[in-house]
């Protein structure tokens, strides 16, 4: 400061902000940035020194801006709520923002026994004492290329922001201090049902810096169902690192929204008991429900079996980064172990079968009051149906797990190409996408649950001779994988994840967001939870 006095500091342990030009903090959770932003009482720098915080009181800060010296904390599958983050940010002038930890996993690399490269962390050089897999937990990878949360940055941080009128015209914020907007270029997309329709490039109107514009939408758009509007701005000429072509905003607007299946029972019996195993008849489907455990053992169509493992209920994920906390008893208890042992140990209490349908009641380990599962026959398909009630904690997942015997490829109708999670979906856009199932997993450098994708509203894995599953009275949200949750669980390296060996699909109601506001610390937003002490539910059909 004697040096140069222009130049404004800050610095976070000024814990009553007495010499700093500029209130900061690290980790602060998003759910404080009200009180922040509308000058309120604030307990500020909490930490393993200063447990209790420092109290401020309006008066004490009331000149002051705000940063955010560190914050969302991107450690593995994280940076839940980081959309919510910057709602806050924008909507109160105290509020400027704050740096992402962190940019880059932070690894060394070496090549493993089969001349894979590896990316190592604490402890893998025998080293002692040391942080684990603390330092991997950028936006980027070790060797730059993207974790998906990267999409989620780029996607929030845009400086052009788009939005509908109430007379059917479309909005451009110009959001840049020195750059007017008539540089790039417009382009539209009609979709209906996630396909693109119709589509058209024009030039960017003229709108000022921080100012904003309104034109008329220069697109026609579908009349029938599902209907999505996505609008981009993009580099018309090459300048500083941006290409031609180069996307630099975009926004999707859901014109119509997701439209309910109409599934159709099957008439007249359909369920029989034939040698110990429940038959059900679904129109070109046949499935078979083992008596003894309530599993959809089998999936038959043309004769041809479909599933490699049995369909049944789950409730647990792969441990992301931030599932590991807190440490200790409370989290073998109450985190991935239990969750896990509670799938595992699922065990069929009472079914009932009916003409067209199998219902099964189910009892596990404590903290489920209720579980139940409707297996109906239809005419085109087999629905599938869950109803849960969890008590005390919040769950993982609800849904369903199975292995298929199919090809290697997927298409769907969600969210994507990249995965996406409930509080981390903002720059993922519904569409329909096609490819391997490698295209839509994603080796984090330490294996854990990824590939999720939301708002799902069809999944085919194998193609025209796989299955094909349809969300019935609300979206789905689904992943594949060439390996199992328990493979995926136990890998410590992304290298040492073997690829091929088999297809696990998960079909869920929900999965519980990936939170990351504090390091190591989940903090997942009530939103965002599968919370206890109510019924969950949902349902789907095969074909």
């Amino acid at each position: 400061m004697e040096l140069d006095t222009t130049r404004p500091i800050h610095y976070e342990p000024d814990a009553h902000i007495k010499v700093s030009d500029i209130m900061s903090e690290m980790y602060t959770k998003e759910e404080q940035m009200e009180e922040i932003g509308k000058n309120k009482c604030h307990i500020h720098s909490m930490a393993l020194w200063a447990p209790l915080g420092h109290l401020l009181t309006p008066r004490m800060y009331k000149d002051k801006p705000f940063i955010q010296c560190e914050y969302a904390h991107c450690m593995g599958n994280s940076l839940g709520n980081f959309a919510d983050y910057w709602k806050h940010f924008k909507a109160h002038d105290r509020l400027c923002g704050g740096y992402i930890w962190d940019f880059a996993d932070q690894g060394i690399k070496r090549m493993d026994q089969n001349g894979l490269p590896e990316y190592t962390y604490g402890g893998d050089w025998e080293d002692t004492p040391n942080d684990g897999t603390f330092a991997f937990n950028g936006i980027v990878r070790a060797d730059r290329t993207p974790n998906p949360a990267f999409y989620e940055v780029k996607k929030v941080h845009q400086q052009i922001q788009f939005r509908l009128d109430g007379d059917g015209k479309l909005v451009i914020v110009n959001e840049y201090l020195f750059t007017d907007l008539n540089k790039f270029g417009l382009r539209l997309e009609a979709l209906e049902a996630g396909r693109v329709v119709n589509s058209v490039e024009q030039d960017m109107p003229s709108v000022p810096p921080m100012q904003s514009a309104s034109i008329d939408i220069p697109i026609q758009l579908g009349t029938n169902g599902e209907t999505q509007l996505n609008v981009y701005a993009f580099v018309k000429e090459p300048f500083d690192v941006y290409e031609e072509g180069h996307v630099l905003a975009e926004e999707q607007f859901e014109i119509r929204g997701f439209e309910p299946k109409h599934f159709a029972k099957a008439e007249g019996k359909a369920v029989f008991d034939e040698d110990g195993a429940i038959v059900m008849e679904c129109g070109a489907l046949t499935a078979i429900v083992d008596k003894n455990n309530g599993f959809v053992t089998s999936i038959k169509i043309g004769g041809e079996e479909k599933l490699s493992a049995p369909i049944r209920p789950n409730f647990w994920r792969a441990q992301i980064d931030n599932d590991i906390s807190p440490p200790g008893f409370v989290q073998s208890l109450f985190g991935k172990k239990f969750f896990k042992i509670s799938s595992a140990r699922l065990v069929k209490s009472n079914m009932v079968c009916k003409d067209t349908s199998v219902e099964i009641e189910w009892t596990c380990v404590p903290q489920f009051s209720s579980i139940k599962t409707v297996y109906e026959a239809g005419e085109d398909g087999l629905r599938v149906y869950l109803k849960c009630k969890n008590d005390w904690y919040s769950l993982p997942r609800f849904g369903f797990r199975m292995g298929l015997k199919t090809e290697d490829s997927v298409e769907f109708y969600g969210r994507g190409p990249h995965e996406n999670y409930c509080d981390r979906k903002a720059a993922a856009k519904l569409g329909e996408y096609s490819g391997k199932i490698a295209d839509f997993e994603h080796d984090y450098l330490v294996p854990q649950d990824n590939g999720n994708h939301c708002d799902a509203r069809y999944l085919r894995v194998g193609g025209e001779g796989g299955l094909r599953f349809e969300a019935e009275n609300k979206p789905f949200e689904f992943s594949v994988h060439d390996y199992t949750q328990e493979e995926l669980d136990e890998a410590t390296h992304a290298n040492r994840l073997k690829h091929g060996e088999c297809i696990e699909v998960c079909i869920d109601g929900a999965q519980r967001g990936v939170g990351g506001d504090v390091p190591a610390l989940a903090c997942t937003k009530k939103q965002y939870k599968i919370l206890p002490f109510r019924y969950h539910e949902f349902s789907f059909i095969i074909k």
